[in-house]
């Protein structure tokens, strides 16, 4: 029963950190993934002594696609860059505070540690905030656009028909014959309704 029921937590709490590295908040992802063939346990001895545990991350043809490490001392970071450099895959950390380790772009023989400041899921969500204020004050813009047509389309009118207005019929009528119309239709509505 035991075993049993840790086998269960372990699923769960392995489930709960893949979550996390799937939306972006936690370890570090490689790019390009690494392919299949290479044993978890020796893996995560590339990284570092410390990160021997580390969980690591298969995509669906069971190609490395990240790996959430327990340390990045100076030691271990050593380790990571020199992993890069053999390996050319980048390790883009994905929580906040994380540290990827990136080709620097002036030297093929070099790598950049740069610190994140928040995670890769806060970073995504801002782009796509940023993104949708654009698309509405495109939107905005298209439909300011259209209703400064429609006026003056609406003046152009008024202008050749010299104030009258064209009902469904297509008969012309003033503003004042309308307002005298709907005037009489109230008054009748009134006096249908006090006699009934």
């Amino acid at each position: 029963m035991t075993t049993n029921f840790s086998a269960q937590f372990h699923a769960q709490w392995m489930s709960a950190i893949r979550n996390l590295f799937d939306r972006g908040m936690n370890g570090h992802r490689l790019q390009p993934p690494l392919p299949q063939g290479i044993e978890n346990e020796y893996f995560g001895l590339l990284f570092g002594e410390h990160n021997r545990d580390a969980f690591i991350f298969r995509d669906d043809a069971q190609r490395v696609e990240g790996i959430r490490l327990l340390c990045q001392c100076s030691n271990c970071a050593l380790a990571q860059a020199e992993f890069v450099l053999t390996r050319k895959s980048e390790l883009l950390g994905l929580g906040a505070h994380s540290t990827s380790i990136l080709f620097d772009a002036h030297d093929p023989n070099a790598v950049e540690f740069i610190t994140r400041e928040r995670s890769m899921l806060e970073d995504d969500i801002e782009a796509r905030r940023a993104s949708e204020r654009q698309r509405d004050l495109e939107e905005k813009a298209e439909l300011r656009s259209q209703i400064g047509k429609l006026e003056r389309r609406f003046q152009d009118l008024v202008k050749e028909t010299r104030g009258l207005i064209r009902d469904h019929k297509g008969q012309l009528w003033t503003r004042a014959e309308l307002i005298a119309m709907s005037q009489q239709q109230q008054l009748e509505g009134i006096e249908s309704h006090e006699a009934s």
